[in-house]
């Protein structure tokens, strides 16, 4: 683990090819309060940290809370982040609102790999819907989030080049695609990430043809489910099996030679961490099992 804190140990794994997991089980209210109190999140936090050894926080950006949501999860977000730091990487979310972005950098500040993902608005439906403004105005608004994040950060007494931010342009279906593109051309130059946001019952361009390969590859039966993600379901026991198909869900492999063959999604990702995942053999008492959406 580098012990240089401003590297972005989770950008530079992303970067190098290697699997990520932005986990959000305990964000599971969306912009409304929280089932899950501060203790359990914390347990499945490191948990998921486990699965990747010394090396969780690479591996796992866990979404501590929605600190704007009210004053208790403000600080079970603050004291996730604090507790599960360097067993992952914490992260607040907050919406694009200067506010909420000064909010959830105070609510993580004190944690050493923090990370705050900023919900930015793609398409005008969620725009006019979450802050009565238009998609195009956040080509404007979003960098200027990325640098407020950044300077809430200094003022809150944080190490420069800690924080990092992520920026979701969340509706991306609905979005115009050369706006969408400007929009994460500008936030990745202010030096923050950018990930689209699919909504799950979104069908992506090609889902008769990754059906076909689901089908071919013995994953799915003709008529399954398929969405703009494919979302795993790992149990209580290790195990992952696959909830809906999607466009991960196709034929991966590095060369397809019989050392190295091409083989469906849900049986590389078993390889992969199959020597690992026996690390979660062990209950999660509230939540038996965790479902995952691996977006595009």
């Amino acid at each position: 683990m580098p012990t240089d804190l401003s590297t972005d140990i989770v950008r530079t794994s992303a970067q190098a090819g290697r699997l990520v997991l932005w986990e959000e089980s305990a964000r599971d209210g969306a912009q409304g309060k929280t089932l899950m109190n501060a203790g359990f999140r914390i347990r499945l936090a490191r948990k998921q940290g486990q699965i990747f050894g010394v090396h969780g926080a690479r591996h796992v950006v866990f979404a501590a809370g929605f600190p704007a949501v009210c004053a208790e999860e403000f600080e079970v977000t603050r004291r996730v982040a604090l507790e599960v730091d360097g067993a992952v990487s914490p992260a607040a979310v907050c919406r694009a609102t200067a506010a909420d972005v000064r909010q959830a950098v105070a609510a993580v500040h004190a944690a050493a790999r923090r990370r705050v993902m900023i919900v930015v608005p793609a398409s005008d439906l969620l725009a006019d819907v979450m802050l009565h403004r238009t998609a195009r105005a956040m080509l404007a608004l979003a960098p200027e989030l990325v640098d407020e994040a950044h300077a809430a950060d200094r003022t809150a007494g944080g190490v420069a080049g800690t924080l990092s931010v992520d920026v979701c342009l969340a509706d991306a279906p609905r979005a115009d695609p050369v706006l969408l593109a400007e929009l994460a051309e500008r936030v990745t130059a202010a030096g923050a990430g950018a990930a689209a946001m699919f909504g799950p019952d979104i069908p992506i361009l090609d889902a008769d043809t990754i059906t076909s390969d689901a089908i071919t590859a013995g994953t799915a039966s003709a008529g399954a489910r398929t969405g703009a993600t494919t979302m795993l379901r790992l149990g209580a026991d290790g195990t992952l099996g696959l909830v809906r198909h999607g466009a991960h869900d196709r034929p991966h492999g590095p060369d397809g030679s019989a050392a190295r063959p091409v083989v469906d999604y849900l049986t590389d990702v078993q390889a992969r961490f199959r020597a690992t995942t026996t690390l979660l053999a062990c209950s999660y008492e509230a939540a038996p099992s965790i479902d995952h959406d691996h977006g595009l």
